[in-house]
């Protein structure tokens, strides 16, 4: 059952992937996408999901083994790629020469120790049935041993990656895209992290059964739960950005819209020519960013129009935080109105918003709340 919904949630990350990839093509985007169609691929061949299957259909005892280590070898370079173009944004010819010679060398070397060992078919998993064959020991130690240097790879550029994202946000209204890019590599180094278990786990196993013939049949319970762990965890990782920045620019959205409402409120009664009509939309998310930039619009027009007080004007001038004192200012009827002389406009007392225009509005509707 577990691997079942580790095939499913995979093969939904990497539908996305590729539907994104097709889009919008690029080096990381298609690396990410092969990355995740391989994992996909190699889950679906364990033995559970659609591996005895594979093995009956080709006659091929234990075949499916192969092919899933192999497509996850692949998949391990591929991410490693993906990181590290997502953070360089392009990559030496030296590295990535070195690297796809290295992932050719194990595949190569994988499959001379596999077609070495005397394998037939069996009942058991391949690592209890063929543990005392040094040939399929070698052939794991082989494949554990490379993927578990990529997976700590992995895990190194997902932190880096994330600590760049957060020092970059530090000074800055988070960005939902960034926020979402980052929960994304949080997710998928807790699942790499799980996925070295299940390898060291299963490489364990073999070695101390090929060194005593004794069976440790628990090893293989942790290896098979902690495999199908890994696949869910790196799969709800690669799907997370999609709904984790719809729910950031929603959830932004509706509170700034929240945030501004008694000052629109007010300023559209007042000067009801600067209403937009509202386009239809049937996305949530859209339709807060609609109902958010109206706002923004209408206020920022009906600022052009109001003529505040010259005293009052003055007074706001010469605050230290003119956008709160427009706002106090606003909440009186009587020290502004709407004409064409006479006052100062109230869009005039406001000073370059070097925190974006948005962060200004936000603030006079501060002082108007207030």
């Amino acid at each position: 059952m577990l691997f079942w919904a580790a095939t499913a949630v995979l093969w939904l990350a990497a539908s996305a992937r590729l539907i994104i990839a097709l889009r919008r093509p690029d080096r990381a985007r298609v690396s990410l996408a092969v990355a995740v169609v391989f994992i996909a691929l190699g889950i679906t061949l364990s033995p559970t999901v659609g591996g005895d299957s594979f093995d009956a259909l080709l006659r091929w005892p234990y075949g499916s083994e192969l092919v899933q280590h192999l497509l996850f070898v692949m998949a391990t370079f591929a991410t490693l790629q993906f990181l590290l173009l997502l953070r360089r944004g392009e990559l030496s010819h030296r590295w990535r020469s070195t690297q796809l010679a290295l992932c050719t060398a194990v595949c190569l070397v994988m499959i001379a120790l596999f077609v070495a060992a005397p394998i037939d078919a069996g009942t058991d998993s391949f690592i209890v049935e063929y543990a005392d064959e040094l040939a399929a020991v070698t052939y794991r130690a082989v494949f554990d041993l490379y993927v578990i240097y990529c997976l700590v790879g992995i895990i190194f550029l997902c932190l880096r990656n994330i600590s760049m994202i957060t020092a970059d946000q530090q000074d800055k209204v988070n960005a939902p895209a960034e926020t979402a890019t980052a929960t994304s590599l949080a997710m998928i180094a807790v699942g790499t992290s799980v996925a070295i278990v299940a390898l060291l786990v299963a490489l364990i196993s073999m070695l101390i059964q090929y060194s005593n013939g004794q069976a440790i049949r628990w090893l293989g319970q942790v290896n098979v739960a902690a495999v199908a762990a890994a696949s869910v965890l790196i799969g709800v990782g690669v799907l997370a950005p999609i709904p984790v920045e719809a729910m950031l620019r929603w959830r932004r959205a509706k509170r700034a819209t929240a945030h501004l409402d008694q000052l629109w409120s007010g300023l559209i009664d007042a000067v009801p020519a600067v209403v937009l009509p509202a386009p239809p939309t049937r996305s949530p998310v859209n339709r807060a960013e609609v109902s958010l930039t109206r706002r923004r619009i209408e206020i920022a027009d009906a600022l052009h129009l109001i003529r505040v007080n010259p005293r009052i004007a003055k007074t706001i001038q010469v605050s230290a935080d003119p956008p709160t004192a427009l706002g106090h200012a606003l909440r009186d009827p009587g020290s502004w109105a709407v004409s064409s002389g006479g006052g100062v406009v109230a869009a005039e007392l406001l000073p370059p918003a070097r925190t974006g225009e948005l962060q200004q509005l936000l603030s006079i509707a501060s002082g108007y709340n207030s």
